[in-house]
């Protein structure tokens, strides 16, 4: 029975160190993941660990993102946005609709029976990105949105960097739940 329980603490604390993500309204303001929305629209990012800032290059911009400030610098212009780049539990989110705004993004959040899905597109990106929308509390790893959207590309170079096949999000699914949960 010791065995067990000693067992058993491992593998939770193995399970609560692992890089969770959640999607989440702030203020009226959906926020995503910025480094997987940003892997998606094939930006490049680099942090600046002494300047506490995100360098976002690619698709014709330049932009500066500081944590917990709503001032982001676009082309050397400096632009408000509408919720602070925010740090939650280690991952970085940023407001969805100044991404879109900034990259000419189309956004869309309908229902779709039985869930709310919010859409990301763009006609020079080779795919949408779907984001499942509006379950308080739902946490759950990159691999599991790459299996949602069908992503089998970055799926693999995460499974290849040692993310387990079968991760669980908070509800207890592995990717090949959301893969079918995303009609995959």
């Amino acid at each position: 029975m010791r065995r067990f329980f000693l067992l058993l603490c491992c593998a939770l604390a193995m399970l609560s160190a692992r890089a969770e993500l959640a999607l989440f309204e702030q203020d009226g303001s959906g926020m995503g993941p910025l480094r997987y929305v940003t892997e998606w629209m094939g930006l490049t990012m680099n942090w600046d660990d002494a300047a506490q800032t995100f360098k976002l290059t690619g698709s014709g911009h330049v932009i500066l993102l500081t944590r917990d400030s709503r001032k982001a610098i676009v082309d050397e212009k400096t632009v408000q946005m509408p919720q602070p780049l925010t740090e939650r539990d280690g991952i970085d989110y940023i407001p969805l609709r100044f991404l879109a705004d900034t990259y000419h993004l189309t956004i869309d959040i309908k229902q779709v029976w039985p869930e709310w899905v919010l859409t990301l597109s763009h006609p020079r990106l080779p795919r949408v990105l779907r984001l499942p929308w509006g379950y308080e509390g739902l946490t759950f790893q990159e691999i599991h949105l790459d299996a949602y959207n069908g992503m089998t590309a970055a799926m693999q170079s995460r499974l290849d960097a040692g993310t387990e096949v079968d991760a669980w999000d908070s509800a207890g699914a592995t990717p090949l739940h959301w893969a079918a949960w995303g009609g995959q």
